[in-house]
């Protein structure tokens, strides 16, 4: 995601899920529903919600989508890879390639001792 636009993802979520749920967002009702505060509830998702988000949001989704593809070619990469050539995930000093579940928990390991996966 750009670096100047940051946001705050669950106040988007909850925003979202209030106005889904609890507006009705024909304004021929206004009287009817501004006593339950629904018009304000509706307001605060459409300002949380504006285009420069959304568009962020979904470059932010196209980038995490690579690098799931990224991790995919490692993840299915063959345990013959260092004998046959090509890509694969490793350790060391044992010169063995991991894959599949293997990599997982070896790479959810790293990512909990450094605290977070940093970009």
């Amino acid at each position: 995601m750009p670096e100047e636009m940051k946001m705050d993802l669950d106040e988007l979520q909850v925003a979202a899920a209030a106005s889904a749920n609890d507006v009705i967002r024909s304004h021929g009702w206004k009287g009817m529903i501004a006593d339950a505060d629904l018009l304000r509830t509706d307001e605060r998702y459409l300002l949380l919600a504006d285009p420069a988000t959304v568009l962020s949001l979904i470059a932010e989704v196209k980038a995490l989508r690579r690098d799931a593809e990224r991790y995919q070619v490692l993840r299915q990469a063959d345990i013959d890879t260092i004998e046959n050539g090509g890509l694969f995930a490793g350790l060391t000093p044992d010169n063995l390639v991991i894959n599949g579940h293997d990599l997982d928990v070896r790479t959810d390991e790293v990512i909990a001792l450094r605290g977070r996966v940093t970009p």
